[in-house]
């Protein structure tokens, strides 16, 4: 069994009534944040998000 880690995770949520392209905020975010170490991006549902980065540095930039 594989345990994940979730030391390096945020979760978000997006504040918007209109309708999310989950795809365009991933690559938008990803291409604004610039994660040396690159980052997952899950969609959780109900527009919550989870960053899952792989460096503790790119957490905190």
């Amino acid at each position: 069994m594989v345990k994940e880690d979730y030391r390096f995770c945020l979760l978000g949520r997006v504040l918007t009534d209109s309708i999310v392209s989950f795809s365009s905020l991933k690559n938008t975010l990803t291409d604004l944040w610039h994660p040396l170490g690159g980052v997952t991006i899950s969609n959780n549902g109900d527009k919550r998000v989870m960053f899952m980065f792989y460096y503790e540095m790119d957490l905190k930039r």
